[in-house]
């Protein structure tokens, strides 16, 4: 299993995408997200990692991407390959609303100890 740790001094960008789809093609979009993170994104420099986030009800899809600089992003973007993946997504999406991001604060529950 992979893991992604959230660090505000971690020098890197997180790109959200939140995207509407109809809930029976909820697992569609995730397979193909996936397809892109692993055969794709993977392999760009700069790219640490993604996460997907379904909702409950299955109408929407929260990707969580994070990219060392908001230039490698913009240098896996515009290839290609990844180009043509993306175009797959926006057949499937209502709508996408992707936003860049960088961390700022992480805040956690208190651990407390048994006596």
């Amino acid at each position: 299993m992979t893991t992604m740790t959230i660090d505000p001094a971690q020098p890197c960008l997180t790109l959200i995408d939140v995207i509407k789809v109809d809930p029976q093609r909820t697992t569609e979009l995730i397979k193909l997200l996936q397809e892109i993170s692993d055969e794709v994104m993977a392999r760009q420099p700069g790219f640490i990692g993604a996460a997907l986030h379904p909702s409950l009800d299955g109408s929407r899809v929260v990707s969580y991407v994070k990219w060392q600089s908001r230039e490698a992003w913009e240098a896996a973007v515009k290839r290609d390959e990844a180009r043509a993946r993306f175009a797959l997504v926006a057949r499937i999406a209502h709508s996408i609303e992707p936003s860049l991001y960088r961390v700022e604060t992480v805040h956690g529950a208190k651990r407390h100890e048994e006596p």
